[in-house]
């Protein structure tokens, strides 16, 4: 997903896409996760802060039983956008060169799925 801050007509405002990232996983290798984000956004000394909130779904088998499972995954995360040369702002900053305008959401939304995913994934607690 790849937001053009230069249509972010509104100083305050939400986005909202659908997409699929990979996983790894233990049963069955690397895998589809079909995923869905809504992001809220507002202007901030110069730049914008988002918050987003990700959900996705894994289609796997149970590694107790095998039988097919479908987990949901829910993660969220903060991002500040800003003009200039990258500083100390560590990972929750992005820094636009000045003819610049797109962001890249991607890596963080795979991120938030791949942290928010059990290492193990079962059918039911029995």
């Amino acid at each position: 997903m790849i937001v053009d801050i230069r249509e972010l007509a509104e100083a305050a405002g939400r986005l909202s896409a659908t997409g699929a990232t990979t996983v790894d996983d233990p049963m069955a290798g690397r895998i589809p996760v079909p995923w869905t984000v809504g992001i809220d956004y507002r202007q901030s000394g110069g730049g914008y802060i988002f918050h987003a909130a990700v959900e996705g779904a894994i289609a796997t088998a149970c590694q107790r039983c095998l039988v097919p499972v479908r987990h949901t995954v829910r993660g969220e995360f903060d991002l500040m956008v800003r003009r200039g040369e990258p500083g100390d702002g560590g990972d929750d900053v992005v820094f636009l060169a000045a003819q610049q305008y797109e962001v890249e959401f991607d890596p963080f939304i795979h991120e938030a799925i791949v942290v928010n995913t059990p290492m193990i994934i079962v059918c039911g607690e029995e």
